[in-house]
């Protein structure tokens, strides 16, 4: 998922997550020199929907949405409701808003987490990332460090 509305007003980065019962956002203010950022975690569950909007306006007051330059938003694997509000949400504020939109894996953003985790040994190596999902498999990604870039060598799939 990739949008190309750029506002050139625009002065913040806005992050959602929602692939966990855990709410995330990140808020980037690019144009202060200190690259001022702020970022907090909801654990909200299975009242996303009704909290979404007030998690956002703790960390960016609704005044300051028309300074949305570019919003990211995980688009999974994961909660799968949760994913599908916080998308339909940052695709309808992008649209809004004339914001680029940028859709992430949930699964590279764990890669590049926990490549800093790994032993020497293992840095230029393939690894897998994989989640249990109850009642239908295990969902799982390969990934790899080269250039100090994470790779996705085989996107996330479901095996039964």
């Amino acid at each position: 998922m990739h949008s190309n509305n750029t506002n050139k007003k625009g002065r913040f980065v806005l992050a959602m997550h929602s692939a966990t019962e855990t709410f995330g956002v990140g808020v980037v203010d690019y144009k202060n020199n200190s690259r001022n950022y702020k970022i907090g975690t909801f654990p909200i569950g299975r009242e996303l929907s009704n909290q979404v909007f007030g998690c956002l306006q703790e960390l960016l007051p609704k005044k300051n949405w028309r300074e949305i330059a570019r919003i990211a938003v995980t688009i999974g694997p994961g909660a799968y409701t949760g994913t599908r509000i916080t998308v339909a949400i940052a695709r309808t504020l992008a649209q809004q808003l004339k914001c680029d939109l940028d859709g992430i894996s949930s699964f590279s953003l764990m890669a590049s987490r926990l490549s800093k985790e790994l032993e020497n040994s293992e840095i230029n190596q393939p690894f897998w990332i994989k989640k249990n999902l109850p009642r239908k498999g295990i969902i799982a990604g390969r990934y790899q460090i080269k250039d100090s870039k994470i790779l996705e060598l085989k996107k996330p799939a479901l095996y039964n």
